[in-house]
């Protein structure tokens, strides 16, 4: 309903989007907490995931954003696989999103999805490791 209607999603979003970031950059900050007191339940990386970078203002509180990334048949394809998405619903989602130049100029690194899990962890590691 809210892919349908552009009063009905910035609606949604403006009650949802403040408290999922409230509630996200706490965890961030209590793992950078953690492993500064050499807490041993500290982690070296965490990841966020959102479809709405610009949104969620990522820039404000992380150090690296990456952009994984696949063409549109495969990512049309998972999700009528997976979601069981109708093609006409996941139109309304793609044509609400940013463009791909958008975010892959937003984002440090891409990862192309468009294969196996074992090529996305390759790219992963290559990135890490340089």
């Amino acid at each position: 309903r809210v892919f349908k209607s552009e009063m009905e999603l910035l609606k949604l979003n403006s009650f949802t989007h403040p408290l999922v970031r409230e509630e996200v950059i706490r965890q961030v900050e209590q793992q950078r907490k953690n492993a500064t007191n050499g807490d041993s339940n500290s982690v070296e990386l965490v990841i966020v995931e959102t479809a709405l970078p610009y949104e969620a203002r990522l820039k404000d509180y992380c150090d690296d954003i990456w952009y994984v990334t696949a063409s549109l048949e495969v990512r049309q394809e998972r999700l009528m696989r997976t979601r069981n998405y109708s093609v006409e619903k996941i139109q309304d989602i793609f044509n609400k999103q940013l463009s791909e130049a958008a975010y892959k100029d937003f984002c440090a690194h891409v990862i192309e999805n468009n294969t196996t899990k074992e090529d996305v962890l390759i790219q992963v590691v290559n990135i890490l490791e340089n």
